[in-house]
């Protein structure tokens, strides 16, 4: 069970335990964490053994830095909402970045107090995360559909920032946006945006603030506290009967074509008229995803910067993976046009 509700973000497990729903408009802190170093050492291990046991021995040897990571997160009442590759993207309803902040130092001091890697050709790597936190106003949301996987989805700025604040950052360091600097009374030096002088520096965080929260975490679940119904749809088709037979998994790299929406231009802190749409409108694309060999693994809206680049698509690039990007920029467009006329 424990398995199959890892999908699920904390704090949604937990309403869903009540029965309760969670609010579409909140605050809180949002938090970004990325492994430096991951390209470099995913290649080491690569290389010494190959991309199915290299990349299950690079597994092994990352499973215990996410077990802490997602430990000191619901330690602090906080909840994962995405894993991108090496990097973690997580949230702290009604948190004014106190108990971000709490969870970010904690696991930096963990960090530091952890062995470095044994490498295959016998040399060490030591691991550091970068961490970046902001906070403000974000809308709550589901996508997707069903039958096929629901996504939770976080929007705002706040994950703006997260997105802005990453290149910044380097290994061991915290970077606060200027709420979450204020709210905690952190002191450092001043880290601008070379890219949006206007949006302010963020502030890299010299020492721990005084007067940072304890540890407040989630309340036990039991292991019966949600349903096969209510888990089905979250966890994705062809991993729900795996897990559920308890099946071993080999970690495999293998190579990906990856699809980017960028959704901008929408103000996520103002209600919807009417009915809420937003979550309904990603299912067209998701529902002719079962002819093509993709899978949709996260949304963060918005989500970094992404490189545009002008031309025709690489004929190296599959079949499907064209196909599948007409099909969702008519949808886009369709449902942008609406979207303004509604406003």
């Amino acid at each position: 069970m424990d398995a199959l509700s890892s999908f699920i973000p904390m704090d949604r497990r937990q309403a869903l335990a009540q029965g309760a729903a969670l609010p579409p408009q909140t605050t809180g802190a949002a938090r970004l964490t990325d492994l430096a170093g991951y390209t470099a050492l995913t290649g080491a291990f690569v290389a010494a053994r190959g991309p199915q046991a290299g990349g299950e021995a690079v597994f092994r040897a990352l499973a215990p830095l996410f077990a802490t990571q997602i430990d000191l997160i619901h330690a602090y009442r906080g909840s994962v909402l995405t894993f991108s590759g090496d990097a973690l993207t997580c949230w702290f309803d009604a948190d004014d970045g106190a108990r971000a902040l709490a969870a970010a130092c904690a696991l930096q001091a963990a960090m530091r107090a952890a062995p470095p890697l044994r490498l295959p050709d016998g040399t060490s790597h030591a691991l550091a995360l970068k961490t970046v936190l902001a906070a403000g106003p974000a809308r709550r949301f589901l996508v997707g559909d069903p039958a096929l996987g629901l996504v939770d989805v976080l929007a705002g700025a706040p994950l703006a920032r997260l997105g802005a604040g990453e290149p910044l950052a380097a290994g061991g360091e915290i970077l606060l946006d200027d709420a979450v600097a204020t709210a905690t009374g952190a002191t450092g030096p001043a880290r601008p945006d070379p890219e949006d002088a206007t949006a302010g520096p963020f502030l890299c965080l010299a020492t721990p603030p005084a007067g940072l929260p304890a540890p407040t975490p989630w309340p036990p679940l039991p292991p019966d506290a949600l349903t096969e119904a209510q888990l089905r749809p979250w966890v994705p088709p062809v991993l729900w009967p795996r897990l559920r037979a308890a099946a071993t998994f080999w970690i495999e790299l293998r190579p990906a074509v990856v699809l980017f929406l960028r959704f901008a231009g929408i103000d996520y802190t103002r209600p919807p008229r009417g009915a809420p749409r937003t979550g309904a409108r990603p299912r067209a694309p998701a529902r002719r995803r079962p002819t093509w060999p993709g899978k949709p693994f996260s949304t963060w809206i918005p989500a970094g910067r992404p490189t545009s680049r002008r031309g025709s698509w690489p004929t190296a690039w599959p079949r499907w993976t064209r196909r599948s990007w007409s099909g969702c920029r008519c949808w886009v467009r369709r449902w942008g046009s609406r979207c303004r006329r509604r406003r």
